[in-house]
């Protein structure tokens, strides 16, 4: 049944004169007119380069990394698509159309529900959803409720799990009576009415203009699917949103939206009543996307009045609750009257601990499973991955941006235990080191403490898990203080701090919950970070040393060698940074200050090169070369440096090299050149020493000249 057949259904939606107000309300502190204003090139470019380059193409085969390549070539004739949408004249026809390519769910998918469909749009087209979704997202703050983690900025996934827990811990420990509905909606995003969508953002007071903009990006689609890479024929769509397309999520938060609205109102007419320890931290519904809960008292009444809220959005909006996949959970003893209202319902009886959000979701701290499931799924993706094909620059890249990345979900909610940072630690450094292979610890060229040093202070980059899931857990205080609206933080207070606030000097009103000791451990780490300033006339919380180790390891002092970054053969041989001394308040509260040496900011620049990353891992590691004649530039050939005229004068000495580097003269490119020098003379000097084989100075310079080429166009790593 459609929306044109129940046009009454989205009225519906508009439950009280009361909502209506609040509607406007909301509108006026929108600026939803500076979302028509004329598009600029500045910021086209700027939607441009905030795509992924390097994501799958449309059927015209382009890329991104095109359109960012030739994007001085291309921006007239992008500029002009963009003139046309604004004056209402652009036939988007030849350029929406996608291939949906169909990704398995999970292992031996032979249905089609367990496929997920998602959109190979054209680049075009995603410029244009970019560009508008840019726009809209910088409004959508004050269109959603709180109760919407999802996509917004200032939000995030966890705020939505801490809620669920803690109403489940908070109703377990008192012995209340209550339920929490986990719902699944079936294909939601491609089961959504677009006429409905339409007609909430009239409703919300979008210009024409940006509605008519919106459905060129929306409803002039055409898609085929991919069978075994080959696409089927071209089907016209007429309703669902495109999974790939910028603009998706937050078209799918406005109809969600409805839902918050639609519970707002049974609740404010006492058809259904949330659970929480006050009135002002009383939940309905919690959502993140489509991933959805709902809190009720446990009566029939209630569960009788959700069936109908969710009948009225399923017409209204296309979106059905899959109950199948639903569950309810009880807060209470009664099985009996468990059964019953999951019957009203047509869901399955849950019980805890099961799964939201992909963490564990129970009333007592993780069992040793819960973690041992992490450390699972790092070594399964290390066993995954031909780790002795892979340079130890490319392991570095894998750990950064997968092993370190797999438990943060877990770190940002749960204080870790020791046992689980150590075995992930192995975990990482073994993989590094040798690629999970050979005993334990063997292998190992420098320590893991400083491999896990910033790259300023002359380590890898790699983040200490320790101190990744303290500064997590700090995190919490911060947007505990600045950000009192959420209905996490109006559950937290009432829980916790009912009568004081958090940063008040003692314990917290009954921390029965393990997250929330978690980050009452780390309250004096905050404490010691934070200044008051006044802002406007208003004192306000800013970090002095956001999430720095507490307490210091040992006293700053100057270094008597200079920087520890590099190894000289003797002192007298080191040229080091020409620093400056700088002042660093210490942590005694006491004004005194401690002196400390700056140790510059060389070793970060070489990493922001646009080398190869084991070039910059090389140089890095063994910072700069000396050998004991200081001659490590084994073939002296004018042919080297005819190309650059401040190089031709140097002559054979490495380390001119380095103070050419130091003083900063040269651009960039000579800059990178001297690196590139560096490594060609590196690789000659071993093919000499260890090969036998001659030194070719003209080959040599090839190999730089090609080194610099193939860098012209390399994203920094």
């Amino acid at each position: 049944m459609g929306f044109q057949d129940n046009e009454w259904a989205y009225w519906s939606v508009r439950s009280s004169d009361e909502d209506d107000k609040r509607a406007l309300e909301i509108q006026e502190g929108s600026n939803l007119q500076l979302i028509t204003r004329p598009f600029g090139a500045e910021e086209v470019k700027q939607a441009v380069f905030q795509l992924g380059r390097d994501k799958a193409p449309g059927p015209d085969g382009f890329p991104l990394c095109f359109y960012q390549s030739f994007w001085d070539t291309l921006k007239d004739d992008i500029m002009n698509i963009f003139h046309e949408m604004f004056e209402g004249t652009l036939n988007t026809g030849p350029i929406d159309y996608a291939y949906i390519c169909l990704i398995p769910k999970k292992e031996a998918a032979n249905r089609a529900n367990d496929f997920r469909p998602i959109s190979l749009t054209n680049g075009i087209h995603k410029i244009l959803s970019k560009v508008l979704t840019n726009r809209l997202e910088s409004i959508m703050g004050t269109l959603i409720s709180d109760s919407q983690s999802a996509f917004l900025k200032g939000r995030n996934i966890s705020d939505a799990f801490v809620t669920v827990r803690e109403l489940f811990g908070w109703g377990s420990k008192l012995g209340m009576e209550g339920v929490g509905i986990k719902v699944d909606f079936e294909k939601a995003y491609d089961r959504t009415y677009w006429p409905f969508l339409f007609r909430i953002m009239e409703w919300w007071g979008f210009d024409r203009k940006w509605i008519n903009w919106v459905k060129l990006c929306v409803c002039s689609a055409k898609v085929a699917v991919l069978v075994n890479g080959v696409p089927t024929n071209w089907i016209k769509t007429k309703r669902g949103l495109r999974q790939g397309d910028p603009l998706s999520p937050f078209l799918f938060l406005l109809i969600a939206e409805c839902l918050t609205r639609l519970t707002d109102g049974a609740a404010t007419k006492n058809l259904i009543c949330g659970i929480g320890p006050s009135d002002d931290s009383r939940v309905h519904i919690i959502q993140f996307a489509d991933d959805t809960f709902f809190f009720c008292e446990a009566k029939k009444r209630f569960m009788r009045n959700l069936i109908f809220l969710w009948k009225l959005f399923e017409w209204a909006s296309g979106m059905r609750i899959n109950k199948d996949k639903s569950e309810i959970f009880y807060l209470g003893s009664a099985e009996g009257k468990a059964s019953r209202l999951a019957h009203i319902l047509g869901c399955k009886l849950g019980t805890l601990p099961t799964k939201y959000l992909g963490l564990p979701l129970t009333t007592r701290p993780p069992s040793k499973e819960d973690w041992r499931g992490i450390i699972s799924k790092i070594q399964s993706r290390i066993d995954g991955w031909q780790a002795k094909l892979l340079s130890r620059g490319g392991r570095l890249v894998l750990v950064n941006a997968v092993l370190t990345n797999l438990p943060i979900h877990f770190l940002t909610v749960f204080h870790t235990p020791n046992w689980v940072v150590k075995r992930i630690e192995v975990l990482r450094r073994d993989f590094f080191w040798k690629g999970n292979t050979g005993p334990p610890g063997k292998g190992c060229l420098v320590a893991w403490k400083c491999v896990c040093r910033s790259k300023e202070e002359g380590g890898l980059g790699i983040l200490d898990l320790a101190s990744m899931n303290q500064a997590l857990l700090v995190k919490w205080w911060w947007k505990l203080l600045t950000m009192p609206n959420p209905q996490w933080n109006k559950l937290i207070h009432a829980l916790f701090y009912p009568r004081r606030r958090p940063l008040k000097e003692g314990r917290s009103f009954k921390p029965s919950s393990f997250w929330w000791k978690g980050v009452l451990g780390q309250k004096d780490i905050f404490k010691w970070g934070l200044i008051f300033g006044p802002t406007d006339g208003v004192g306000k919380p800013h970090f002095r040393h956001p999430f720095r180790s507490y307490p210091p390891s040992h006293p700053i002092k100057p270094d008597p060698t200079g920087s520890q970054h590099f190894r000289p053969q003797s002192p007298a041989e080191h040229r080091g940074l020409k620093g400056k001394d700088f002042y660093l308040r210490d942590s005694t509260r006491n004004g005194q200050c401690v002196l400390a040496v700056d140790l510059g900011r060389t070793t970060f620049d070489i990493w922001r090169l646009r080398i190869p990353l084991k070039v910059k891992k090389k140089v890095t590691h063994y910072g700069q070369p000396v050998e004991k004649r200081k001659r490590l530039i084994i073939f002296s050939h004018n042919a080297l440096w005819s190309d650059s005229l401040w190089l031709r004068e140097l002559g054979d000495d490495v380390h001119r090299l380095w103070d050419i580097w130091r003083d900063r003269k040269g651009s960039n490119n000579d800059l990178s050149g001297i690196i590139a020098c560096w490594w060609v003379a590196w690789e000659t000097r071993n093919g000499v020493i260890f090969a036998k084989a001659q030194a070719d100075p003209i080959r040599g310079t090839h190999k730089i000249k090609h080194l610099i080429a193939q860098a012209a166009d390399r994203p920094r790593s």
